[in-house]
């Protein structure tokens, strides 16, 4: 209608006054929010009517030249071709199309005086544009379908990952694993490494029915799972009945990480006694370490360096229902918590060293002075005598004491 035909002048009303606003109109409705809920409906709608609007033309004006009118459904390939609407609309929109159109042009050819030859041709032009195109946007629809299909799998498959990720690594670690980055190390300055298991686990093993087993030792380290999320501080794996976990790293909660990680030792040991009717014993140490991923099936965020060795030779060489704590981890923690010395306690692999019970909760039985009456009782070269490890602790507590 946009052509130059002879007559061109009737046909500007038309223009303006109809197709103009068929077009605008459903542009302005499709930008409102109920346009968006219905687009695909109002896309139809305006085809149809546009479709209806040209047949109207082609009855009742004679400006364009008879030659010419089977032209008119060539213009229509743009509209069908564009635009992805469901299968079902689409044939609707199209039978409505070419029905109209055959009728109309017959009408109009017939009105005239046109031949069986011309009329043959426009019913033919009709019906292979309506069937040609219809094909064509099910093969559209369907690629788009199976196209959507393929994504959402794959965002499904990364969510997963991801999620299984995040059940044995840090969220952070997952991050940049997931960015791409190898290797993955990390040199910390000072960590808080704390090691606990499961006293007589082996001997329990050989008595208990395995599934029962597996499901109290999986209640216990979902309990200490818990635990370790609440103080801030992160998991590291479990090695059978052993648990670790560190603290001090740059995504946890500030605060004093020391106070912290005691805290959540002395948690886990009466956690484990109340809960589980287990006993566990724990050992914690502070320093430098190195961690990094391994793995390329199994993954995983592991620690190693000196301070590791010795927080795990803390744990094995303590007692039930106890924590025993580093040198490096008393002065940390500057007299905040209750503390009794057990002395100097040879640890396989990594000599004799200065080691101190646990006595409480960081708070409940706090002893400012704990460090000066470390350092009374002292030797002239700074070395604790080792016979200090036997009778009573700093507190002048019972050895096997433990207050809450």
């Amino acid at each position: 209608l946009w052509l130059q035909w002879e007559g061109w002048e009737g046909l500007m009303m038309v223009r303006m006054g109809i197709i103009a606003p068929l077009c605008l109109g459903p542009w302005l409705v499709a930008r409102t929010r109920f346009g968006q809920r219905h687009l695909r409906d109002i896309v139809l709608l305006s085809l149809c009517a546009m479709s209806l609007m040209l047949c109207a033309v082609v009855v009742w004006t004679n400006t364009i030249p008879i030659e010419q009118k089977p032209v008119v459904s060539i213009l229509f390939i743009p509209i069908f071709a564009v635009g992805s609407l469901l299968f079902p609309l689409g044939f609707a929109k199209r039978l409505i199309y070419v029905s109209t159109s055959v009728v109309a042009f017959w009408v109009a050819y017939g009105s005239v005086g046109t031949s069986l030859l011309q009329t043959a041709v426009m019913l033919w032009t009709a019906g292979a544009i309506g069937g040609t195109i219809l094909v064509a946007t099910y093969h559209l629809e369907l690629q788009a379908r199976q196209a959507w299909m393929a994504r959402r799998a794959l965002e499904a498959a990364r969510l997963a990952r991801q999620q299984l990720l995040s059940n044995v690594l840090p969220e952070p670690i997952v991050d940049r694993l997931l960015r791409g980055e190898a290797p993955i190390a990390d040199r910390y300055e000072q960590v808080y490494v704390l090691f606990v298991d499961v006293v007589g686990f082996t001997a329990l093993a050989r008595t208990m029915d395995p599934g029962m087993l597996v499901d109290r030792l999986d209640e216990l380290f979902s309990d200490f799972d818990e635990q370790v999320r609440l103080h801030g501080f992160t998991k590291v794996k479990t090695i059978g009945d052993a648990y670790m976990a560190v603290g001090g790293l740059p995504w946890e909660s500030s605060g004093d990480r020391a106070v912290a990680g005691v805290s959540l030792a002395w948690t886990l040991v009466e956690l484990a006694r109340r809960d589980h009717a287990l006993d566990v014993r724990a050992g914690m140490h502070c320093g430098p370490a190195v961690a990094g991923v391994v793995g390329k099936e199994r993954f995983l965020y592991d620690f190693w360096g000196d301070t590791v060795n010795v927080a795990s030779r803390l744990e094995s060489s303590a007692t039930a229902g106890r924590v025993q704590l580093s040198e490096p981890m008393m002065r940390e923690l500057g007299g905040e918590v209750a503390l009794e010395e057990r002395g100097l306690v040879e640890l396989k692999g990594v000599g004799r060293l200065r080691t101190f019970w646990l006595m409480g909760m960081p708070g409940s039985m706090a002893t400012p002075s704990v460090t000066a009456l470390i350092s009374a009782r002292n030797g002239p070269s700074g070395h604790i005598h080792e016979g200090l490890g036997k009778g009573t602790g700093l507190l002048e507590r019972p050895a096997n004491r433990i207050e809450r």
